[in-house]
């Protein structure tokens, strides 16, 4: 294959490898760094007694960590987290309404009440959102507490553990009777209710972010061996055999070829190339055939900003198949490009004309023929 395309077929390949990898390394890591909770989720959850949770020393480190602990009984503490909310409705004399609304989670309650002044009066009510209840679960001569989304009376507790919130230890120690404060484990049983099925979820997303990375991978070294398959083969095939184009693309290129890296193109005797931008490793070079080209030409747009303004120029080149590709570039990329398509393909159209562009936007297909048949009769006479 042509150097040129070579190196840009092969950044196309390192492209599709290197985000492979990446996707591959990535989900990696991230079952690396799950596997106590897949341990959990596939293992669990583990029966303890209270003499197992007295010996773990932390919580955060503990190989089984979801657990079902099954008590002798359960008691209410009167602690739990109160969530908040009032909102106040002012309405004025002309019936019309406003609201306006406050949050509060300090676990205070506040009554509705109203007031008038003026022309206009206000109203509150208040929402009051009960998150969580701590209770105190007894098992084995120990008090565990639990965290639970209301207040039950089961003594078999299926959760998590984790370290006893500060808050919710400063509050036990005021409300439990001192010679049961030493009963108290410091650990809390947080009720779980999804708990496999986070793993499941994690389970398709890890799913999903290896098989996107494998697949790319699979594509460069399994599925691209036969390069009929290969994006860059697919496309040449519209024009025959794919191996066949190759080689006249590969003689043009070699004895012709013009590469004008600001438009990201290659121009030959035969045949255009079009090329990814470098920053861009997801996609494969296209081609066009010079005898294709209907009308190039040099488009320029003026962007203005709070502090100035530049100019942006862009190569223009419609087919005869109707498309019009835009090859972005600085001037002088984009007048190379121009010139290098106009010495060889002298048969299509040349620079901007407005009475052209009508023609081309009403009639693409007559346009085409027209050119198609200049195209054909000089290359009759050479």
């Amino acid at each position: 294959m042509n150097p040129l395309l070579q190196k840009y077929v092969d950044r196309f390949n390192r492209g599709r490898i290197i985000s492979g990898a990446v996707a591959v390394v990535i989900g990696g890591l991230i079952a690396v760094g799950n596997m106590r909770f897949t341990y959990n989720a596939l293992n669990g959850p583990f029966p303890v007694k209270g003499s197992d949770l007295a010996a773990i020393k932390d919580p955060e480190h503990e190989q089984k960590y979801y657990v079902l602990a099954q008590g002798q009984k359960i008691y209410n503490t009167g602690i739990g987290y109160v969530e908040t909310k009032t909102s106040r409705r002012r309405k004025s004399t002309d019936g019309s309404n406003s609201t306006d609304g406050s949050n509060s989670t300090d676990g205070s309650n506040s009554t509705d009440g109203s007031s008038s002044s003026g022309g206009s009066s206000t109203s509150g009510s208040t929402t009051t959102t009960v998150s969580y209840e701590v209770q105190m679960l007894a098992i084995d001569g120990y008090l565990l507490p639990v965290k639970v989304d209301k207040v039950t009376n089961d003594t078999a507790i299926i959760g998590e553990l984790e370290p006893l919130n500060p808050d919710i230890q400063s509050m036990l120690m005021t409300h439990v009777k001192v010679d049961l404060r030493k009963k108290i484990l410091p650990m809390q049983l947080e009720q779980e209710h999804s708990f496999k099925g986070l793993f499941w979820f994690m389970c398709i997303f890890l799913g999903g972010i290896f098989g996107f990375g494998l697949f790319r991978l699979l594509q460069v070294f399994v599925f691209w061996k036969e390069f009929e398959n290969h994006p860059l083969g697919k496309s040449l095939a519209k024009y025959g055999s794919s191996q066949t184009t190759l080689r006249d693309i590969d003689e043009d290129l070699s004895a012709n070829g013009l590469e004008i890296p600001g438009s990201n193109a290659i121009v030959g005797a035969r045949w255009l190339v079009l090329l990814s931008p470098a920053v861009t490793l997801m996609k494969s070079p296209s081609f066009v055939p010079l005898s294709d080209v209907v009308w190039t030409y040099v488009s320029s747009s003026e962007q203005g900003y709070g502090f100035g303004s530049s100019m942006s120029y862009a190569t223009i080149i419609c087919t005869s198949n109707g498309d019009e590709i835009r090859l972005p570039a600085p001037a002088k990329d984009a007048d190379q490009l121009l010139a290098a398509i106009g010495q060889r393909a002298p048969w299509a159209y040349y620079g901007f004309n407005g009475r052209l562009a009508l023609r081309w936007n009403a009639h693409k297909h007559d346009v085409s023929a027209e050119v198609r048949q200049r195209c054909n009769d000089m290359q009759r006479r050479r």
